[in-house]
């Protein structure tokens, strides 16, 4: 364990540093996304950045893939949803799939083609985590999130979360994730049922002098820090603090500039924010 953080540690500073191998083929093209399910595993998940929607599962010690899947095969529009059974429960109802992983590989219906789809505009991945310990990963692509056996990458369920795209996606707690939406709307979703157990947006009040009173801000980052809080960054350039389990601000940061949050990450007990202004804040 020692010697793995040293390893990470060399790495920050550089010292480590060598690339060891490059790819580039038909799975390399157009990566828009990396996950890493665990940093001491051997499985690398990556979304591509066009129409095809393609998750490719790597092995990191071999750098092969694994398996592969293209997720606008399977596509739901709002207008074709299948119609649920009588005895669908609700999660169900709002998809037409069956909402357990564990039965879901046997018995979930085939999503309509891509080709059959009416979106305003073509879908993108934009988020890729894994729900620990299940073996299923969860992919936000356009309104959707599907949830896909890590191994073989089948998908065997699929949430239909808002009718404004995703833009971020992440696992707060180890049975629940947080959507972030286009029209500023973020949703918190149960991991282990996929039923959605909340929704909410920042509110009018709390959005910084360069927005309108009621314009929606949008969130474009999901951190959970500990299990009961959780930092997001936004367009205003406003972290924001929120209590995972009341799902209420309890601390906005702004930043100066006001320009819009593109990424955050933890580091040695200080998180780092970088905007679209060239800047990079570091909180202790």
């Amino acid at each position: 364990m020692l010697e793995w953080l040293d390893c990470i540690s060399d790495i920050a500073t550089g010292e480590r540093l060598v690339c060891l191998t490059t790819l580039k083929n038909e799975s390399t093209r157009n990566i828009g996304v990396i996950h890493v399910p665990s940093v001491k595993g051997e499985l690398l998940l990556t979304g591509s950045d066009d129409s095809e929607l393609e998750v490719v599962s790597w092995n990191v010690h071999t750098y092969s893939v694994i398996a592969s899947t293209k997720l606008s095969e399977h596509i739901l529009d709002s207008h074709i949803i299948p119609s649920p059974t009588s005895t669908s429960s609700s999660s169900s109802s709002a998809t037409g799939y069956d909402s357990s992983p564990s039965s879901a590989t046997s018995s979930t219906q085939t999503a309509p083609s891509s080709s059959t789809t009416n979106f305003v505009s073509a879908p993108r991945i934009s988020g890729i985590a894994t729900i620990p310990k299940t073996g299923y990963a969860v992919v936000a692509a356009g309104c959707y999130v599907f949830v896909l056996n890590t191994k073989s990458l089948e998908v065997v369920h699929v949430c239909r979360c808002h009718t404004s795209p995703i833009i971020t996606l992440a696992m707060v707690k180890n049975r629940e994730f947080w959507v972030s939406c286009e029209d500023g709307l973020i949703q918190a979703w149960d991991a282990a049922s996929f039923t959605q157990i909340s929704s909410f947006r920042i509110p009018p009040t709390s959005t910084s002098p360069s927005n309108p009173p009621h314009k929606p801000i949008t969130v474009t980052n999901i951190l959970p820090v500990t299990p009961s809080f959780v930092w997001t960054g936004g367009e205003d350039g406003v972290l924001r603090v929120w209590n995972s389990l009341t799902y209420a601000i309890e601390q906005q940061l702004p930043v100066d500039g006001e320009a819009e949050t593109r990424s955050m990450v933890l580091w040695h007990h200080s998180l780092w924010s970088s905007s679209t202004d060239n800047s990079v804040c570091i909180w202790t």
